[in-house]
């Protein structure tokens, strides 16, 4: 299992945070979830060993600001779907 799995998701219902939450569980030891909702969440340089990003497929476009900050990491582990 991994030691840091950080969970960046926009959920206005509560079902993609709970999917991605379950997903990130099985996945890891410690689990960090920013809701990219807020407007005060900054986008930062994530930390953990994997991040995993989760929306409902109509917010990708329009979370797009907030999402490009994961198009410039690169690591060992960078997968982007969006």
């Amino acid at each position: 299992m991994r030691e840091l799995t950080e969970l960046y998701y926009f959920s206005p219902t509560g079902g993609t945070k709970k999917a991605g939450m379950l997903l990130c569980e099985g996945i890891s030891w410690d689990v960090e979830a920013v809701d990219l909702g807020k407007k005060e969440e900054a986008p930062r340089q994530p930390e953990g060993d994997l991040v995993v990003a989760a929306m409902p497929p109509p917010m990708q476009e329009m979370m797009d600001e907030k999402l490009g900050a994961f198009r410039t990491v690169r690591g060992a582990n960078e997968l982007f779907l969006g």
